[in-house]
């Protein structure tokens, strides 16, 4: 059996550059990395919490959960998540994505919106999961 760890990792990367104008080169001299904050996701236990959806939420077709939160702080960023919505997989035009630098954020859920208004109205509360192991968003109305 293979067990797919995920980690988020931040590091400060220092460069040393040369640049060679007569050959329009650049060469690194010297590279510095120092890992700053790991976090492994998958060894955390699958939480729930619950989400009242807000207006700019609703405007502009995001999930702010907020990186403090039990589950928001369980999404890895810049990744591609399944969204399941009262038991039903939703397969939109494009795929959906974490955002890539706001812990707790998923983007591109406009069309999501728009399919399931009632549910996703601004005041709507849902109850909200994410299974790292399957890499996927559960929201269920309450």
């Amino acid at each position: 059996m293979v067990k797919r760890i995920t980690a988020n990792i931040v590091l400060n990367l220092s460069l040393t550059l040369q640049m060679d104008a007569t050959k329009d080169e650049l060469v690194v001299e010297a590279c510095n990395v120092k890992i700053i904050n790991t976090k492994l996701t998958e060894s955390l236990p699958n939480q729930t919490t619950i989400h009242k959806i807000g207006e700019t939420e609703s405007r502009y077709g995001l999930l702010l959960l907020g990186a403090k939160s039990p589950v928001g702080s369980q999404l890895p960023t810049a990744k591609e998540v399944t969204i399941v919505i009262n038991g039903q997989r939703y397969d939109g035009k494009k795929p959906v994505y974490t955002h890539k630098t706001t812990q707790g954020r998923i983007d591109g859920l406009t069309q999501l919106f728009k399919l399931y208004p009632e549910e996703l109205a601004v005041g709507a509360r849902l109850s909200v999961s994410y299974d790292s192991s399957t890499e996927t968003l559960s929201l269920k109305s309450i």
